[in-house]
């Protein structure tokens, strides 16, 4: 697995349950932006581990 189980539940809260930043910070106890600073992070982690396209 590339997330630990944080993360995880931040992304699919965000994505697939197309929540708020600020609903998935009640959820998980944190603020509204740490949680989008999180996501952030994640997208950035996720997208470095992805193979680029060749010509770029």
């Amino acid at each position: 697995d590339t997330l630990d189980d944080e993360a995880r539940e931040v992304i699919v809260l965000r994505y697939f349950e197309k929540m708020s930043a600020r609903e998935i910070a009640d959820i998980v106890g944190s603020t509204e932006g740490a949680i989008r600073t999180r996501v952030h992070r994640i997208l950035r982690t996720l997208r470095s581990r992805l193979p680029r396209p060749e010509g770029t």
